[in-house]
């Protein structure tokens, strides 16, 4: 399957309009389809930075029109200095989300901020988060990787125990993942909102509605990122150890057979691009040439063009 794009976002300009330079820590989309970059100039200094950062945040958010692969408008939001490090900026509510992947027994690593940067709640999500999902009624999801799921850093009893968790808008656990996980690869929600998510050790893809489960074999190890076509028949999938710049495409009635996903700008072929899905978009970057591709997966037909 071949996706041929004919625009792309030059992000390196958007930065240097806004005089802003530094290394992308995030690249989300929101529950509202914007794409949420998250900029730290200074950069990280190892897995944990110290434990007083001082440093300032920007955050872009992009209004983007994914069918037509263009961005229709941005903004960037000077966050300002924070003492705690972060490395998810996602829209939650009316406000925005801060957290860290990483947490020490005791620390908070998660901020609830308005969007001049000024904390209105300040919180712990547990270490080892993976990935995070807000939803339009304040609900958060947050997946986590073996040492959130097994603990380190002084946690006997992890927060992420489960591997998956959803909490409530008073920041409660509401539900948590039923499946053995050792290590949440990948999550994300359908266009009927349902959540779904792959894991380790048994590279299923599950889609549950927090009653019951539906269990898929796509066939793959370590994959990182997926999603679901809009029309619900199909799964959008990167190819995992060692390939995860790579993807396919696989019918959910037999998920095991793939089909090479090659994207292209006009007749140039894209390759080494990481990508970020939320419902049926699809963000990819090049981050050697600064460039943005969208795509929208409403279903999966033979070749298009954006």
């Amino acid at each position: 399957m071949k996706i041929t794009f004919r625009s792309f976002l030059d992000l390196d300009s958007i930065y240097k309009i806004s005089g802003i330079q530094g290394r992308a820590l995030s690249y989300i989309i929101g529950f509202d389809g914007k794409i949420n970059i998250l900029i730290r100039p200074e950069g990280m200094n190892g897995m944990f930075a110290d434990k007083v950062s001082d440093s300032r945040y920007y955050l872009f958010i992009l209004d983007a029109d994914y069918i037509n692969s263009v961005v229709l408008s941005w903004e960037c939001l000077d966050l300002g200095i924070h003492k705690m490090n972060y490395t998810f900026a996602l829209p939650y509510m009316d406000n925005i989300l801060l957290a860290d992947t990483r947490c020490r027994y005791g620390d908070n690593n998660a901020v609830i901020a308005d969007k001049h940067g000024d904390i209105l709640r300040e919180f712990c999500l547990g270490d080892g988060i993976a990935d995070i999902i807000t939803t339009p009624d304040g609900e958060l999801i947050t997946s986590y990787f073996d040492e959130g799921i097994f603990g380190n850093y002084g946690w006997n009893e992890p927060v992420g125990a489960n591997g998956l968790v959803v909490w409530d808008n008073d920041i409660n656990i509401k539900w948590e993942a039923d499946t053995c996980i050792d290590d949440c690869y990948a999550m994300n929600v359908d266009e009927t909102d349902h959540l779904w998510y792959y894991y380790y050790s048994d590279f299923r893809l599950i889609r549950t509605d927090r009653r019951k489960n539906t269990v898929y074999d796509p066939k793959v190890s370590c994959a990182n990122s997926f999603l679901i076509t809009a029309d619900g028949q199909s799964l959008v999938m990167n190819c995992g150890y060692r390939h995860n710049s790579e993807s396919f495409a696989a019918p959910l009635s037999d998920p095991g057979i793939h089909e090479d996903i090659e994207l292209y700008y006009h007749s140039e072929k894209l390759t080494g691009l990481s990508a970020r899905f939320y419902r049926s978009y699809a963000v990819f970057v090049d981050e050697n040439s600064g460039r943005m591709f969208l795509q929208y997966f409403n279903n999966i037909p033979k070749d298009q063009t954006s």
